[in-house]
């Protein structure tokens, strides 16, 4: 697809300030935290940028993503990329295309022209996966990197860091319900046992 270039009077930093405002960051978000929502979701580092929009209760690995970088310009910045697919999806995409094709073509000339139907429906599905580009997306997509090119950055302050969970903690908290929980099994076992007994 073509490429798109956006440019903005402010300076890369807080360009890239903004737009992580507005996303939840695939690389430390947990996916449970945006799964039923619909929001944009994605990574901003090292002048480069990942993001896409995330619809409620859909995959992540067939959305359409703007993949670019920002880069500095006069006193400002331009924003240069453009709307694909991840690279893991374009590689599975195009190795079921592959695969499916020669299996088509091999089957068809073997003679087996009724068994074809499988891989040609397959590969027809590929097909359609690995060019449609659904125009919602994109226009969300486009209108947000728009957006972030104008706005007031007194609008989008910096997110408090978010402090991870400390895995220890976690382990002893497990353990200390594991053991609430079994001694509550062994009290409601006595508990049985004795009225049985009487």
């Amino acid at each position: 697809m073509s490429n798109y270039e956006f440019r903005s009077a402010h300076d890369p930093n807080t360009w890239q300030r903004i737009l992580k405002a507005q996303i939840f960051d695939e690389a430390e978000e947990e996916r449970g935290e945006y799964a039923l929502q619909n929001c944009y979701v994605g990574t901003v580092a090292n002048d480069k940028v990942d993001v896409y929009y995330h619809k409620e209760g859909t995959s992540r690995l067939l959305v359409t993503r703007f993949i670019g970088r920002v880069e500095a310009d006069g006193t400002g910045c331009k924003v240069v990329g453009r709307l694909t697919q991840s690279k893991e999806t374009l590689f599975f995409l195009n190795f079921t295309i592959a695969v499916m094709t020669v299996a088509s073509v091999v089957m068809l000339n073997s003679g087996f022209r009724t068994q074809v139907t499988a891989p040609l429906l397959f590969l027809i599905i590929a097909l359609f996966m690995r060019f449609h580009k659904p125009k919602h997306e994109i226009g969300m997509v486009i209108k947000l990197l728009t957006d972030t090119c104008t706005a007031n950055p007194a609008d989008f302050p910096d997110r408090p860091p978010k402090v991870k969970p400390d895995k220890k903690k976690r382990k002893k908290d497990k353990k200390k319900k594991g053991a609430v929980a079994e001694g509550s099994v062994r009290d409601a076992a006595n508990w049985k046992s004795s009225d049985h007994d009487d």
